[in-house]
């Protein structure tokens, strides 16, 4: 990790010629000789850098960053790697993000770029990685530093729980001189377990409990109007059911895609026999809250608490999942839209000042998040979905621990802004 003072210049690789360089600042630094090369050392990674006193070229690809130096030459930083997993094309994960990600990094000062889990060569202490080249458009596949920080995107619990990955997660996290964040995936279950036991948060829980009998499943419909069955492990909305009670039947309602789908049942054993056929994999069962609703369609928020370059917690920003006609849940992917707060809430509250809600609602995410942060120290940063009856009255939904592209510009911006600057914190720990 850095220490001391750091100069500011550029490192840039070049991708035809293969071949590296260090731009410094004219009279920047304690010494005034510059050499012509240097090799620069990142454990055990060393390479020969052409040092110069000009901005890269157009065709270098590049990025700004802070560097010590001393009597024993440079010490330039944050390397930071994208952490996934091999696949078609080298590797998976929204390459869109990651880019986004490294263009920013290129910026505001951080080397960044992707890791193959597969690819972290142990021994050696180096990385097989891939630069972004945006002016080609074509990624560069190079022996890279082991990375100063570790952001881990790893696309898919599946991923994330093979083998060889897990044993990978767990030398990271015992790594000397490597910070990694963000641990794991979450699941729904243990979320309600941390956050039940404390006081301050438990108002917030709807009643969640295993789908394990059928008695499970008895008490919790006949204890609320509706309910929702939802996959310890789901994503995006995929394979929840809402099932509400009326005089008569059973109505289960479901989406394939977009679509929403419903079925009648005349008996409660009808029902639990055609769910339990469909719920194979762990599930649970949640009290239904009948949300506030905008042109009679229900709406929740979506919040994004992270990391800055202090390393403190903060709100990046909230926006509002409001569902599809018909649909029961608000997730894009399942036909909801993102809306503005500052559009939605006087329409809905008009006795209630909006800044007011959006107030209460960073308090309620910031005290989750490090309750959170209690279970799980690694954490850099944390979505979440709250909900919001007719009454005024907060719910707490689910967490995500690797949380999706917010694609409102007044959150992404930021969100990626935070992300560079939470790892140039990381990097200049002692």
């Amino acid at each position: 990790m850095m220490n001391g003072s750091a100069n500011h210049g550029w490192i840039s690789y070049h991708p035809d010629s293969r071949s590296w360089f260090l731009h410094v600042i004219r009279g920047e630094g304690p010494f005034l000789y510059t050499p012509e090369r240097t090799i620069i050392s990142v454990g055990n990674w060393k390479k020969e850098f052409r040092v110069i006193n000009e901005e890269p070229l157009k065709e270098m690809i590049s990025t700004k960053i802070s560097y010590r130096r001393n009597m024993n030459g440079f010490y330039p930083g944050p390397f930071m790697g994208i952490l996934t997993v091999e696949g078609k094309n080298h590797f998976k994960g929204v390459r869109e993000n990651f880019i986004d990600l490294i263009e920013e990094g290129k910026k505001e000062g951080a080397f960044v770029y992707v890791v193959p889990i597969e690819k972290i060569h142990w021994k050696k202490q180096w990385v097989t990685g891939y630069l972004y080249d945006s002016r080609t458009k074509k990624w560069c596949k190079e022996i890279l530093p082991f990375p100063h920080v570790f952001y881990n995107r790893i696309p898919s619990r599946k991923e994330e729980e093979k083998k060889h990955v897990q044993l990978a997660l767990k030398k990271l996290a015992m790594q000397k001189k490597t910070v990694l964040f963000n641990p794991h995936f979450f699941d729904k279950a243990s979320i309600f377990e941390v956050l039940r036991y404390h006081s301050s948060i438990r108002y917030l829980l709807p009643e969640t409990r295993y789908f394990q009998t059928a008695k499970d499943l008895e008490v919790m419909i006949r204890k609320y109007p509706f309910i929702y069955l939802k996959p310890l492990k789901g994503m995006a909305g995929k394979g929840i059911y809402r099932l509400e009670k009326n005089k008569t039947d059973f109505l289960l309602k479901y989406q394939q895609g977009k679509e929403t789908l419903q079925r009648a049942f005349s008996s409660f054993d009808e029902t639990l026999t055609y769910l339990q056929e469909r719920c194979k994999i762990p599930y649970l069962i949640q009290q239904g809250i009948p949300l506030a609703q905008y042109k009679n369609k229900a709406f929740d928020f979506r919040l994004l608490v992270q990391k800055n370059g202090v390393g403190k917690w903060g709100l990046t920003g909230v926006g509002i999942r409001l569902s599809g006609e018909g649909n029961i849940t608000t997730h894009v992917p399942r036909g909801g839209s993102i809306q503005s707060p500052k559009e939605i809430l006087p329409m809905v509250f008009p006795n209630t000042k909006s800044q007011l809600i959006m107030e209460q609602l960073k308090g309620i995410a910031l005290t989750i998040t490090k309750v959170l942060e209690s279970k799980w120290p690694t954490l850099g940063e944390v979505s979440m979905d709250i909900g919001m009856d007719h009454n005024g009255h907060f719910w707490f939904f689910e967490a995500n621990s690797k949380p999706g592209k917010f694609d409102e510009p007044t959150i992404r911006k930021p969100s990626l802004h935070n992300l560079i600057h939470y790892s140039q914190y990381l990097f200049n720990l002692p």
